[in-house]
């Protein structure tokens, strides 16, 4: 074979979509620098670069943040495909331009809304990059990860949340784990620390999914769902009773603040749920009697544990 590609290769310090014409390009990124160009304003090393580093548009900036976060320094190791688009514009004249249609660290293809115009905006979906047999996976710095936790686990259960939900596959892999036999108990019991401040009433310990057994390691679930952390030890003909039943109930609701606690701790366990484990906790008798109590007692809390299962379940796809 007579290969043709490197005699058509731009003269340039930059990766060009002239590049890419009649290939797409798989990288590793090495470094990411400022380039002091203000229209171009990042630089995106990666290993064969021959000094040609992929300096991308601001969509593709977006794009970038979007899946792997604002640090820069964290690309490094990464992987993204490169191709060409020939339906980029300068202008009214179609010029061509390079576009990321593969990322590592996801598991899913991932969609955002782009600016195509001024006047309009266009979904934008990048697929999961698939690691080849042989190839190595990314390392993951499980210290710096659960170091990072640990101090999120211990301003609770909010702060958890938000901690785990920037990392991404293969950290959450690693750190699933400590999660469940460490990180969420320490969080729970930040989460009763700050509620023995803030009232006169003890109170209630976190839901038995979330303790620790005597093995340090994180008590079953039940395939009934999730109770409501917070709430008051409940009756047994509530924990079976169906919707319409529950609705009737005038017991166990515990206080306004033992309530909202619990929706609290609910809604933050929800992130870290698998897709099966949400659909199985909202099929469950026990969520469908304790929305049914909720709407008769509190309402408005009622509205958010639906919403926040409806963004959960989306979430997904």
């Amino acid at each position: 074979m007579t290969n043709l590609l490197p005699t058509i290769a731009p003269k340039s310090d930059q990766l060009n979509a002239d590049d890419l014409i009649g290939r797409s390009l798989t990288v590793t990124v090495t470094k990411v620098s400022l380039s002091g160009d203000a229209d171009q304003p990042i630089a995106i090393h990666y290993e064969g670069d021959d000094g040609k580093p992929y300096k991308p548009c601001k969509s593709m900036r977006r794009v970038m943040v979007h899946v792997w976060g604002a640090d820069g320094a964290k690309f490094v190791g990464k992987r993204m495909t490169l191709y060409r688009d020939d339906s980029v514009r300068f202008g009214n004249a179609p010029v061509g331009g390079i576009r990321i249609s593969h990322m590592s660290g996801i598991d899913r293809e991932v969609t955002m809304a782009l600016t195509a115009t001024r006047a309009a905006r266009k979904p934008y979906t990048v697929s999961p990059l698939k690691v080849e047999r042989g190839e190595p996976v990314e390392s993951v710095d499980l210290l710096s990860v659960l170091t990072e936790g640990r101090a999120a686990a211990a301003r609770g259960s909010a702060a958890l949340t938000a901690w785990w939900s920037r990392l991404d596959r293969d950290e959450k892999a690693a750190a699933k784990p400590t999660l469940d036999a460490e990180l969420k108990p320490a969080a729970a019991k930040a989460d009763q620390a700050a509620l023995n401040e803030d009232t006169d009433f003890e109170a209630e310990p976190p839901p038995a999914s979330e303790q620790p057994s005597s093995d340090g390691t994180r008590g079953p679930r039940t395939d009934e769902g999730d109770d409501f952390p917070g709430d008051a030890p409940p009756l047994t003909r509530e924990e079976t009773a169906e919707p319409a039943e529950a609705d009737q109930a005038s017991e166990g609701t515990g206080s306004a603040v033992d309530v909202a606690d619990g929706v609290d701790r609910f809604i933050a366990d929800l992130a870290f749920k698998s897709l099966a484990e949400l659909k199985t906790v909202e099929a469950s008798n026990n969520y469908k009697a304790r929305i049914a109590l909720l709407k008769t007692t509190a309402p408005e809390q009622a509205e958010r544990v639906e919403k926040a299962m409806r963004d959960a379940l989306e979430s997904f796809g």
